[in-house]
């Protein structure tokens, strides 16, 4: 068949591990305390297994968390904006040192359509800025720009990790990709954006 299998998984199957990890680093599926990650690691057992048995085609991409414009409003960055410019104020979990590394919508995009053009097979490519940011550097990075920014922190929660650094060679060297955006530009212009429109 022609037919090739792109599966969408997160950064987060890295979820339990420290240090530096890129797609060869050995997963533990005993560390996930949230179900999506489970979900996630699940599904690319079951897409590996499918390729060994039935020859299936496939493609894993481990997405950093998005960021961009036109997102849903729930995304970390969007709503910690909008919440900031509307003098509300944002609400951490814990401490605010979880950490994450993100992507931005355009670069994903890029790094996909490279992989389909390239015709890339059978692996695993991590999609994703290598640097991670706790949720108490996206708020000094909005405080930067709107000064009277409010935080007000609440009760942890048990899904409340920290990532490790998630490399991404593979896909730099494979498909000749890299990011050509970052967090902190986007905030800036997300902040001005939303100062606009309010």
């Amino acid at each position: 068949s022609d037919t090739t299998l792109m599966f969408s998984s997160t950064v987060h199957v890295y979820e339990g591990l420290t240090g530096t990890v890129d797609e060869n680093t050995p997963l533990d599926s005993n560390k996930p305390k949230h179900l999506y990650t489970q979900t996630k690691i699940t599904g690319e057992e079951i897409i590996r297994s499918y390729n060994k048995l039935y020859g299936l085609k496939y493609v894993i991409f481990r997405y950093g968390v998005l960021y961009g414009f036109n997102g849903h409003s729930d995304m970390v960055v969007n709503t910690f904006v909008t919440r900031a410019v509307e003098n509300m104020p944002l609400k951490i979990t814990g401490d605010g040192h979880q950490s994450r590394c993100f992507i931005n919508i355009e670069d994903l995009c890029d790094a996909v359509s490279r992989v389909i053009s390239t015709g890339v097979l059978n692996t695993t490519i991590n999609i994703c800025e290598s640097i991670n940011y706790t949720i108490l550097d996206i708020v000094t990075l909005i405080k930067s720009h709107i000064p009277t920014t409010r935080i007000e922190y609440i009760q942890p929660r048990a899904s409340d990790l920290s990532s490790p650094v998630v490399l991404n060679h593979r896909a730099c060297s494979m498909v000749k990709w890299s990011t050509t955006s970052s967090l902190e530009t986007y905030i800036k212009m997300y902040v001005e954006k939303s100062i606009f429109e309010a």
